[in-house]
């Protein structure tokens, strides 16, 4: 059977300053450093896997049900969930608000 998981909130730190966190079924990344010098997929790789050619930004939001691979951000349809998951995220790191 299924264990229950022992945290409500998974905190992943890539890049330098840049953090994803998980909470249910929402992922959330943000990505400051890279957003500010404008980075890019590789485009090739993006197209070859289905990645939209999009540049990263501050506060993208995914679903994991309904989109595993994080191909659709969708933080423009839950403004308030976006907030509240940076909000956590800066909590949890404790960093000023």
């Amino acid at each position: 059977g299924e264990e229950a998981s022992v945290r409500s909130v998974h905190i992943h730190n890539t890049f330098e300053g840049g953090y994803g966190i998980r909470q249910g079924d929402w992922v959330l990344l943000n990505l400051p450093k890279i957003s500010r010098k404008n980075g890019k997929l590789n485009k090739a790789w993006a197209e070859k896997r289905g990645y939209p050619d999009e540049k990263p930004k501050i506060g993208m939001l995914y679903n994991l049900k309904e989109d595993i691979g994080q191909r659709h951000d969708v933080s423009a349809d839950h403004p308030e969930r976006v907030q509240q998951m940076i909000e956590l995220l800066k909590s949890t790191l404790g960093e000023e608000r």
